[in-house]
């Protein structure tokens, strides 16, 4: 049953797909003119127009009656009046960014040739103008040729000044001295002079600070794993010792809390008569039990392999 429905659904959006595809592929090869929309019918609440055909290939309707609700036809025709609004505010925000980009570049064009042979003196920017988004400086000939204005105004946007304003004060530069401490004094300066931007002195600090953390972290952890090691060497030695005594354990681990990052390792005594063969246990972080268990996997294979190189070389000396 499920799969009699899963193929009736295929079929199904196959085939309105091929019907969309159908009726596209109509509209690329047939053009029609469209004549006005009717009044709405009342009776049928319809408004409809004819389509007659412009060019198109063989198969193509003469003749085509579109019809529409009349709801649909107002929505449309409401849709059609805001596009236009939309489309001439667009255009003419388009046409007065055009008109101040030529201006723009006018005003530069002007500088340039003027800063040849004509010098000025220029005013603080005035304050952005909210209505047009501008701001503009002044500009009183100090020297120069016959025939440079005695003065002109610059505009630009308030944006431009915010980002000239922005760069300016990234490109603000930093200096230290630097004094000599050893070195021979014949081919070395006593002091010289280190300028840089004070972008790239930021990211010399950024980056100062990233080393200096990462080297305290590997520090406390080395030395975290240095406690760890002697807590477990002293534990170690006193099993040793008890052992030497005559005592017999076995060793058992915990799972790693994941919460303290810590493994507990146990010694329950096998044959308990005597009060010093006691239960021992103490806790260790998890990175180094699985260090210790790696070497300790790494030395059982090296000793599982030299018995069977010992016994394949044995065997050879046999056959000799």
């Amino acid at each position: 049953m499920k799969n009699v429905y899963v193929l009736l659904v295929v079929v199904l959006v196959a085939t309105v797909a091929t019907k969309k595809g159908w009726k596209l592929q109509q509209r690329q090869r047939c053009k029609y003119d469209k004549s006005a929309w009717s009044e709405c019918d009342t009776a049928t609440n319809t408004v409809s127009r004819v389509l007659t055909l412009k060019s198109g290939e063989e198969g193509c309707q003469e003749t085509q009656n579109q019809t529409i609700t009349c709801d649909r036809f107002e929505r449309l025709q409401a849709w059609k009046v805001k596009k236009a609004e939309s489309r001439r505010e667009w255009q003419e925000k388009k046409q007065q960014r055009k008109e101040q980009k030529q201006e723009m570049k006018e005003n530069k064009q002007l500088v340039k040739m003027q800063l040849k042979r004509c010098r000025y003196d220029h005013s603080d920017w005035s304050e952005c103008d909210q209505a047009t988004n501008t701001v503009t400086r002044n500009f009183t000939l100090s020297e120069g040729e016959q025939g440079c204005e005695q003065s002109h105004t610059i505009t630009i946007t308030c944006d431009k000044l915010n980002r000239i304003q922005a760069w300016k004060a990234k490109k603000v530069d930093l200096t230290r001295v630097m004094t000599l401490r050893d070195g021979e004094e014949e081919e070395c300066e006593p002091t010289i002079m280190v300028t840089i931007s004070c972008t790239k002195f930021e990211r010399i600090q950024q980056w100062k600070a990233r080393k200096n953390e990462r080297k305290n972290e590997k520090k406390e952890n080395k030395m975290f794993i240095k406690e760890q090691k002697n807590i477990w060497k002293e534990n170690k030695k006193i099993v040793k010792e008890q052992r030497r005594l005559g005592c017999s354990f076995d060793v058992t681990f915990s799972e790693c809390d994941p919460t303290t990052n810590m493994v507990s390792k146990s010694y329950i005594p096998t044959i308990d008569d005597d009060d010093s063969c006691a239960n021992r246990s103490f806790e260790y972080s998890c990175d180094l039990h699985e260090r210790l268990m790696e070497k300790k996997r790494k030395r059982q294979d090296k000793r599982a392999n030299r018995k069977i190189n010992r016994k394949e070389f044995r065997q050879q000396r046999l056959l000799i």
